[in-house]
């Protein structure tokens, strides 16, 4: 059985999917899907091949570096191409008699069966394999005409699976992106096996082209995303601010007529949606209408307010010249538009703005586009020229090519700039639609290659150019329309991909003068009150900008801070560092002990390391003592876990604890049904200060660390409305007579507490239940609605509490006035 849940905490940014993977003992253990990467150009041939396939291979591989972690590497191999595949019944396709082949590829994919063409035929069959567990989410064909049919197996947590997707879904185009019903999640080194097997009616005998795969990696604990920063980077999202670019038919053109700079309310409102990084676009015209003279005093004050705007509410900007490389439509490096032009008004500009701490970056050019080649001359001219002004502050080169991602590394192979202070960030530009333009011509339904993962496999060649290059990266436009949630939803995932990739980025656009009919604009209407619809989506926070600063302590058998009672037996069989100690499956009450030496108070992940093996215990029971744990031992507090050791091999990760100096991992073989391992236990301390929270329940069995309940009147336990925290909730019945319910907390520290409600909702609650907060101030009333929002915390407000258990503090909930039945179900306390 397996649940996959969407979850995107903001404290690790690290998950984009959850998976609860109920193993065949009672034990959980968590999963989570890392970064994305696209698997394609498997031509070595090809400019940005990182696969070494070539016509005739019977084997091709390739490792990658995925960012989780700080880079791990990722061994991928195709093998085993066959033809002659017996596909009479196409969910069992038989390849016992089939023949041996070799791989053949072209500049848009690859197939079995032809050693010089890319091509993969009905009864034809390859796999492929990973060196670690991955999650497969969609795949990218080419040459479909919408009637093939293939086969998928492969091996998920030890157990064989298959599936026959079909193909069935016209385009206009030869590119077409299949998404997985449910992705896919494969076991590391076992094989993936794909047959065609598309009827004989199929048009041109089912023919397909492989083009890339979309793949993650499963991990066992929340990774990081290390983006190192001894050069001054940090990662931003925002947007841009149109206005001063507008109306290129009069240049210069009259300021407020022609062109407009942002205003204050428009930096107030993108501030207070987190998009602290502006892209300003300006018009060299503008700025200076003569080449070669000094920059225009009226225009370069209206830009320096603009900026001193930004810098009040501290963010950043960064200044684009939104010229295309061209001044008064002449190419940059034509006779009439000389390099040095360029070069002299970058330095002019970087003389303006040098030691401006709100200035993020120059970006030296938008768009440039047929160039005939003289672009990267023209960027380094305007590199010198900032460079001759300012060294402290980054340059942003955009790409040739109107900066577009999808072919980046083919137009913009030779963009090396070369930069003395070492402080270049490269810009991509990101649409959507087909065409990748903006324009969105057709709608979500009508594009020919659309799909969920649409924006990381155009934005894979800047990506990995970016990898190539060891270069920074930086996406200054994307955009999609606001009246359809299919492109919120690609744009969300396009987003997550480039914090996890260390790419900056600014959504197209925001701006006080577009209409109201302009489909990419995220500019708020009525007068800054209601937001677009994809707001909901740029207000996210995308940026992976801490660096890892857990802290890994080991403890292996017969370290300083190991310890067992007597009964255990040490083997020379491989364990972690050489060996390992096991309790001879010999019964009695034998435990083994973990506890750091020096364990800093916060959040501590514990991982356990064992061996495999069939004739382990698949029912060890594992103890975590911290101060929040469910269950007391004396007055210690831990929590239990129920451990298969019949598998692993590796550091097996138990869960996120808030641990303190006294902490610590017990071992116990009770009632175990084969051998016991004690081997090694990884503490690591996240680096994050552990929430301190108290959770007070209707129940007083769950109230283990003083905190309390007390009531008055006649309150019923129930269970029938499962919105409840702990085991159970109260509740009165509409009573006439007074009824409280009391909540007291056991404060470990005094200080402000955000304050939080629990209850079971239905229509036939009290919708002003009072609920009274009792605090180090006072008392606040509130009247709450309990008929709605019922299974969640709900946020009461900010109050002073005391430390420890006074009983005049606290939460009362009563049926004082009540128009319906009150609940009395859980108060957590969380401190700020």
């Amino acid at each position: 059985m397996k649940t996959i849940l969407c979850a995107y905490p903001s404290s690790s940014k690290a998950i984009s999917v959850l998976l609860s993977l109920l193993c065949f003992c009672s034990y959980a253990v968590a999963e989570v899907i890392g970064s994305s990467y696209v698997l394609t150009k498997f031509d070595h041939n090809h400019i940005d091949s990182q696969w070494n396939g070539e016509d005739g291979d019977v084997t091709f591989s390739a490792t990658l570096i995925y960012p989780d972690n700080g880079g791990t590497p990722v061994l991928f191999q195709f093998t085993d191409a066959k033809t002659g595949v017996d596909i009479t019944n196409p969910s069992s396709p038989d390849s016992s008699n089939a023949t041996s082949t070799v791989f053949g590829f072209e500049g848009t994919g690859f197939g079995p069966g032809v050693s010089s063409v890319g091509r993969f035929s009905r009864g034809e069959q390859f796999s492929f394999q990973c060196d670690h567990r991955i999650y497969i989410e969609d795949i990218k064909f080419r040459e479909y005409t919408e009637d093939e049919a293939i086969h998928v197996a492969w091996t998920d947590n030890g157990e064989a699976q298959s599936a026959v997707f079909t193909l069935d879904e016209v385009h206009s185009r030869a590119e077409y992106v299949y998404e997985l019903p449910t992705p896919l999640i494969a076991d590391a080194n076992t094989p993936i096996i794909i047959s065609n097997v598309s009827a004989a009616s199929a048009h041109y005998d089912g023919l397909l082209r492989v083009e890339s795969l979309l793949v993650n990696l499963v991990l066992d604990a929340d990774p990081y995303f290390e983006h190192p920063s001894d050069d001054g980077f940090v990662q931003m999202f925002g947007v841009n601010l149109a206005g001063a670019e507008f109306t290129t038919s009069a240049m210069p053109g009259t300021f407020g007529t022609h062109y407009f700079y942002p205003s204050a309310a428009d930096f107030d409102y993108y501030q207070s949606k987190g998009l602290n990084l502006i892209r300003l676009p300006f018009r060299w015209e503008r700025l200076q209408p003569t080449p070669n003279s000094p920059l225009n005093s009226a225009e370069l004050d209206r830009l320096q307010q603009t900026v001193a705007l930004a810098d009040a509410r501290g963010m950043k900007v960064i200044l684009d010249m939104h010229n295309y490389a061209r001044y008064y439509g002449e190419l940059i490096g034509s006779a009439n538009v000389p390099n040095s032009a360029y070069e002299d008004v970058w330095a002019r500009i970087a003389d303006s703005f040098e030691g401006n701490s709100a200035i993020y970056g120059y970006g030296i050019m938008n768009e440039p586009h047929n160039t005939n080649g003289q672009w990267p001359a023209a960027a380094q001219a305007a590199v010198d020229g900032i460079r001759s002004e300012d060294a402290n502050t980054w340059i942003i080169v955009a790409g040739d090519g109107w900066s577009g991602s999808a072919n980046w590394a083919v137009i913009n192979e030779n963009l090396n700039i070369t930069d003395s202070s070492d402080l270049a960030i490269y810009e991509a530009h990101c649409y959507l639609d087909w065409d990748r333009n903006g324009v969105y011509a057709e709608d979500y339904d009508e594009d020919p290659l659309v799909s969920s993962n649409v924006g990381i496999y155009q934005l894979h060649s800047f990506v990995q150019w970016l990898k190539d290059n060891n270069a920074r990266g930086f996406v200054g436009e994307y955009g999609v329309p606001y009246d359809d949630d299919r492109w919120h939803i690609a744009l969300e995932k396009m987003l997550r991909h480039m914090g996890t990739q260390g790419i900056s980025g600014t959504y197209w656009a925001g701006g006080a003068y577009w209409t109201a009919s302009e489909p990419l604009s995220c500019q708020p209407r009525d007068n800054y009150t209601t937001d677009r619809p994809h707001m909901q989506v740029l207000e996210q926070d995308f940026a992976f900008y801490e660096q890892n600063n857990s802290v890994d302590i080991i403890i292996d058998d017969g370290d300083l801070g190991f310890s067992t009672s007597s009964g255990w037996y040490l083997s020379s069989l491989p364990g972690y560092d050489g060996d390992y100690l096991h309790d001879n499956n010999s019964g009695g009450s034998k435990w083994a002990k973990w506890q750091p030496e020096s364990l800093t108070p916060g959040n501590t992940e514990i991982y356990l390391y064992w061996i495999g093996n069939p004739n382990r215990a698949d029912n060890a029971s594992l103890r975590v003592y911290h101060p929040a744990g469910a269950n007391n031992d004396n007055g210690e507090l831990y929590d239990t876990f129920v451990i298969d050791m019949q598998v692993g091999g590796d550091w097996s990760y138990i869960g996120e604890f808030t641990m303190d100096e006294n902490s610590y991992v017990r071992l116990l073989n009770d009632g175990a049904n084969g051998y016991v391992i004690a081997d090694a236990a990884l503490f690591r301390q996240t680096g994050s200060t552990a929430s301190v929270e108290v959770v007070v329940d209707n129940n007083n069995n769950e109230n283990l660390d003083g905190s309390y309940t007390t009531k008055l009147g006649t309150w019923f336990a129930s269970t029938s409305i499962e919105e409840y925290h702990g085991v159970d909730y109260d509740h009165e019945w509409n009573s006439s007579q007074l009824r409280t319910f009391s909540f007291i907390p056991n404060i470990p520290t005094a200080g402000t507490y955000d304050v939080y409600l629990n209850w079971a909702s239905h229509a036939n609650r009290a919708s002003n239940a009072k609920t009274i907060v009792n605090h180090a101030n006072g008392s606040d009333e509130f009247a709450v609605d309990q008929r709605t929002s019922g299974g969640q915390w709900n946020l009461l407000g900010s109050f002073d509490f005391e430390s420890g258990v006074i009983a005049s503090q606290g939460v009362i909930i009563s049926n004082d006035g009540a128009d319906g039945i009150v609940v009395a179900d859980a108060i957590l306390f969380v401190k700020n």
